[in-house]
């Protein structure tokens, strides 16, 4: 099982991390744009190296030391472990057991199903041990079939079938997305978890249909052959509005918050703008501490000068929980009601036209 221990700051670097991250953003702040880089960030609110050291001792107390199970990022914030079943059960006091989706696509994980502990001296260290007891949102919106908006605009893709749907034009003129410029060092990502390869020959006759340059620039985490719906729909519309700009699409086969930052964290160059279009409820994540182990990591991408976009979700404001019968409320998402993302929800047109 591969889990994260995350480690806690304190109030006081929380602070400090948050004061930082409104200065360096604000226009008004005279630090506006002065990002940090990875050694300047690191500095800023160190993790005190005698605390990394009690927690990796702790770790080899249990025979986990060798360097290609456990790994901490440059920040020293997050260690990264792959841990055998029965000594991660040993260590956590817990037991683990082995879960599948009936829902494709099939994967399979180790999770706890029974709480976990740890000793006090080393609990105090973390938020939480990360992905060890919390479950990975599998649930997908059916998007397999394009469904017509009546739209009377023109349409400017080849294909008759595109006719009334919001197609890259319908974007740029609604939203007046002006022609974007090759800037050196520009840079974007998109996240695709779960089964959501993209097919290139579907990038290719997207772009040739609609005349566009979808291109995907580099790949991150490996890609299969597949016509993943959810990831071609962000690869492609991304792109077409954005032709000059490079694009990256990282790729994980478990939907993990924690993979993923730290895997930000850890880059040396990275994308500028990073767009997720998953989450869940906030309620439905495993902790407070689990939510400000994010929300730190989140912060510090947004020192270093990150756009983070997540999409708002796909229930509206009744979340994935339902808004309830006798007593209704809203239900936010996370990460997009984040105060340190930006959160991107849908546009219904008033009317048939584009406006």
């Amino acid at each position: 099982i591969q889990v994260f221990f995350m480690m806690r700051h304190s109030d006081r670097n929380e602070k400090k991390l948050k004061e930082k991250l409104y200065s360096v953003s604000d226009p008004k702040s005279k630090e506006y744009g002065q990002h940090l880089d990875m050694e300047e960030l690191k500095d800023l609110v160190p993790i005190p190296e005698a605390a990394v050291n009690t927690v990796l001792g702790f770790l080899k107390s249990h025979g986990i030391s060798e360097p290609n199970v456990v790994k901490v990022n440059h920040n020293r914030d997050i260690i990264r472990v792959h841990i055998p079943i029965k000594t991660a059960e040993r260590m956590f006091q817990t037991k683990i057991g082995l879960y599948g989706s009936e829902a494709p696509p099939s994967k399979f994980i180790y999770r706890a199903y029974e709480q976990y502990s740890l000793p006090k001296s080393i609990a105090n260290l973390l938020y939480v041990v990360g992905d060890l007891a919390n479950f990975p949102d599998l649930s997908q919106t059916n998007r397999d079939q394009a469904v017509s908006v009546g739209g009377n605009w023109e349409n400017e893709c080849e294909l008759t079938s595109c006719t009334g749907l919001i197609t890259p034009n319908v974007l740029k003129s609604r939203y007046n997305v002006p022609e974007s410029k090759e800037v050196k060092g520009n840079s974007m990502a998109v996240a695709e978890f779960q089964g959501q390869y993209f097919d290139h020959q579907d990038i290719h006759k997207f772009s040739s249909s609609c005349h566009v340059n979808v291109t995907v620039d580099r790949e991150v985490g490996g890609n299969r052959e597949g016509a993943g719906i959810e990831s071609l729909l962000d690869i492609e519309y991304i792109k077409a509005i954005s032709p000059e700009i490079s694009l990256s699409v990282v790729y994980a086969d478990q939907y993990s918050l924690l993979a993923w930052v730290n895997r930000i964290s850890n880059d040396k160059s990275p994308d500028w703008v990073h767009s997720v279009s998953y989450g869940n409820d906030e309620n439905q994540q495993v902790s407070d501490d689990y939510i400000q182990a994010v929300n730190i990591q989140l912060m510090k991408a947004g020192i270093r000068g990150l756009s983070i976009l997540f999409a708002s979700g796909d229930q509206g404001v009744c979340g994935r929980e339902g808004c309830g019968f006798f007593r209704k409320r809203f239900k936010p998402d996370f990460p997009a009601g984040s105060p340190y993302v930006t959160s991107v929800g849908g546009t219904d047109f008033s009317s048939n036209e584009i406006g």
